[in-house]
């Protein structure tokens, strides 16, 4: 009877194109994936996932994708192809969202996240140009309509022998050139209006005076400033933390959080540089502002007094708080936009890495800072001295606690 069964469903799969054609696909694409080697074995591990997982992902499908998905990723992160890492940690955040494998699936949503510049960037640029070819196709439509006007002026010169035509045919001009410019007036407001989202979208991605450069010359010339201070913050536990929330419980966590930093900073003429995982990094003193250490202090002492409020108020609700830990440094670095597409403005420099270590070696609750930040506000702030401390790559560092 078994096999009675085994042969129905047999004949069936092979009277079926669709079936038989996915079949013979999947079997292309292992085969592929046995004999390719590098970047071409990654995309073909990638195709097969991507087809075993049409047109909807069954737990069935997941469980035979999932060691090719971890395999392409393995291969990914030793070869560092940053697209394959991206395709494959998508892959494998479908695949344990459908198999419920909460712990699996925020690992691999996590390291996704982590991934340079990720969704939110693309869509941010992918919207910019789309605009912009909207505008392009806006300024066409308003030249040939230009054009036209041109066509039947000349058109009304050639006729004026004729006196009673001529009323007329000024009469319909004066009525065309009323609608047409009622027309151009309302779409010139369209073609301001949707100038100044786009600006509004660069601006979302990068300072002014760096929009302001690319959108004059095409590009921006990275820039070497000789006194900034840096800002990095990081959620002690964080990966432990984040394994006994949700994932929406997790998001909706560090956009509150991150938020607060933004309006915090914002306050203060502060740059936001970026957010990497749970980490957030700014500086004060860029691009083209005057540098004051102070403000720095101060935004600090601000980020630190609302994440433990939010803390005091997650544990009354029976919630896991998080707990922040802040580093500060000062010095020279280098900030500009790299690269031709996606551009995200960013610094580096030894003072950043500085400012790392200085995060690193600090406590929940507490604002660590260098030598060099301490000696510009040590007469503001009251410190707690901690002496050299061994930091990762630095060797001993001396190191200050901002008492609150």
């Amino acid at each position: 009877m078994k096999n009675y069964f085994l042969l129905i469903f047999i004949l069936c799969g092979f009277l079926n194109p669709v079936f038989a054609q996915n079949q013979a696909k999947i079997a292309q694409l292992k085969e592929t994936a046995k004999t390719s080697i590098g970047s071409a074995k990654i995309g073909a591990l990638n195709d097969l996932v991507d087809e075993l997982l049409k047109p909807e992902p069954t737990k069935e499908n997941c469980l035979i994708a999932k060691d090719y998905a971890l395999n392409a990723a393995s291969l990914s992160e030793k070869a560092n192809n940053k697209v394959g890492m991206a395709i494959s940690y998508e892959q494998l955040t479908t695949i344990f969202k459908v198999l419920d494998y909460q712990i699996h699936y925020i690992k691999w949503k996590a390291k996704a996240a982590l991934l340079p510049r990720g969704a939110e960037m693309k869509q941010q640029q992918e919207q910019l140009e789309k605009q912009q070819e909207k505008i392009s196709n806006q300024q066409d439509a308003m030249a040939l309509q230009e054009k036209e006007m041109a066509r039947r002026t000349e058109e009304a010169e050639k006729i004026k022998h004729d006196i009673a035509l001529l009323a007329g045919v000024l009469f319909n001009l004066y009525k065309t050139k009323t609608r047409t410019a009622k027309e151009l007036a309302e779409k010139n407001v369209i073609i301001q209006e949707e100038k100044k989202r786009s600006d509004e979208l660069l601006l979302n991605i990068l300072p002014l005076e760096t929009a302001n450069e690319l959108k004059l010359t095409g590009k921006a010339v990275a820039r070497q400033y000789d006194v900034v201070t840096v800002m990095l913050t990081d959620f002690k536990d964080f990966t432990i933390i984040s394994e006994k929330l949700s994932p929406k419980e997790l998001v909706d966590e560090i956009d509150l959080c991150f938020s607060a930093f933004d309006n915090i900073i914002a306050k203060y003429g502060i740059e936001k540089i970026k957010t990497i995982g749970d980490a957030y990094l700014c500086a004060h003193g860029i691009p083209g502002g005057e540098h004051d250490s102070y403000v720095m202090i101060k935004a600090a002492q601000e980020i630190i007094a609302f994440v433990e409020e939010l803390k005091a108020k997650r544990k009354a609700e029976g919630r896991i708080p998080f707990s922040i830990r802040i580093g500060i440094n000062t010095g020279p670095l280098v900030a500009g936009v790299v690269g031709k597409t996606k551009f995200a403005y960013d610094i580096w420099g030894d003072t950043v890495n500085t400012a790392a270590r200085m995060e690193q070696n600090s406590e929940p609750g507490k604002i660590n800072v260098s030598k060099a930040t301490y000696d510009l506000v040590k007469d503001k702030f009251k410190f707690e001295p901690r002496g050299k401390i061994e930091a990762k790559n630095k060797g001993e560092i001396e190191m200050f606690f901002l008492n609150s």
